[in-house]
């Protein structure tokens, strides 16, 4: 999905949310990331790319990031800072944007449990 409009950010809001519009949001692995996996999801608000971060721990209130959560339904959340912890997102129509892919990934993959055959399996 390219360049998807989110919303309209609203300074007002601490924690301003939006749901992606396509799921389940797609991750490749990557050796030495944090979780193992990286997700194909950039966000821009007014053009400028905004950082994905785990959490808000840490961060100071001018830092343009935003954290990334899951429903049991793989609908994924995109939440920005309250402004004291991350930036609150500025005033504009449409300008909270998405780019990502969906799909089958390294997320995927792993919710697929694995099938032993009596062959292999211990006795």
């Amino acid at each position: 999905m390219q360049d998807e409009v989110l919303g309209d950010g609203d300074p007002t809001q601490a924690h301003q949310t939006f749901k992606l519009a396509k799921s389940p949001l797609t991750y490749f692995s990557r050796p030495g990331a944090a979780s193992g996996v990286v997700s194909t999801l950039e966000i821009r608000v007014d053009g400028i790319l905004w950082h994905q971060r785990p959490s808000f721990y840490g961060a100071g209130p001018n830092d343009p990031i935003y954290i990334v959560r899951h429903d049991d339904d793989q609908n994924t959340f995109v939440t920005f800072g309250d402004g004291v912890r991350g930036l609150r997102l500025t005033t504009g129509r449409g300008n909270v944007r998405a780019s990502y892919r969906h799909g089958a990934g390294a997320e995927r993959r792993r919710r697929v449990p694995s099938i032993r055959s009596s062959e292999t399996s211990p006795a």
